[in-house]
C-alpha cells in the first residue's frame, strides 16, 4: 500500500477515535452532572447498613474515611473463617491509606471503587503458578461508621 494511503487511513482511524474519545467524556460528565443533581436533591443521611444498598453514597471518602473502612476490614477479617484470612490480616493491618489516581482510596493493596453508587474495596494477588487471587469486599456507611458487608475471592488462572 503506497505511503499516502496509509498515512491518510491512520489520520482518519485516529480523527474516528478522537470523536468517539470526546462522545465518551460528554456522556460521562453529563452523566457526573445529573449524579450530583439527583444526590443534592435527596441529601438525606442514611441510617443502617440493612444491605448493599446502604453502601451506596454520594459522598467521595477522605483520608480520615480510609483509616475507618481499614479497621472495619481488620475487625471484619477478624471475625471471619476466610481461608486466606491471615494474609489479607497481614497485609492491611498495618496499611497505608492514600489517595491514588486509579481509585478513589488506596488502603495498602487495595483499592476502593465506586461503581455505580457501590462503594467496594478491590485487591488482586499474583499467585506462584501464574494465576491470581481476586477479593472484593463491598462496604456500607451509616452513622456509627464504615461496615464491610462480605469478603468474596475468585481464582483466575493463567493462560497457557
Amino acid at each position: 500500500m503506497p505511503l499516502n494511503r496509509m498515512t491518510t487511513r491512520v489520520f482518519a482511524g485516529a480523527a474516528a477515535l478522537g470523536l468517539l474519545l470526546a462522545a465518551c467524556n460528554e456522556v460521562t460528565t453529563k452523566q457526573g452532572e445529573a449524579r450530583n443533581e439527583s444526590s443534592a436533591e435527596s441529601a438525606t443521611p442514611q441510617t443502617a447498613p440493612a444491605s448493599h444498598e446502604a453502601a451506596k453514597s454520594a459522598m467521595k471518602p477522605g483520608l480520615q474515611d480510609g483509616e475507618a473502612i481499614r479497621d472495619a476490614l481488620v475487625a471484619w477479617l477478624q471475625q471471619s473463617k476466610l481461608g486466606d484470612r491471615e494474609l489479607l490480616l497481614s497485609m492491611t493491618e498495618r496499611a497505608s491509606v492514600w489517595e491514588g489516581p486509579d481509585a478513589l482510596l488506596n488502603i495498602g493493596r487495595w483499592q476502593l471503587h465506586d461503581e455505580a453508587g457501590q462503594l467496594a474495596l478491590r485487591m488482586r494477588l499474583s499467585t506462584a503458578d501464574g494465576s491470581s487471587q481476586a477479593f472484593v469486599a463491598p462496604l456500607a456507611h451509616d452513622a456509627s461508621g464504615w461496615h464491610v458487608m462480605d469478603i468474596t475471592s475468585a481464582l483466575s488462572h493463567a493462560r497457557r
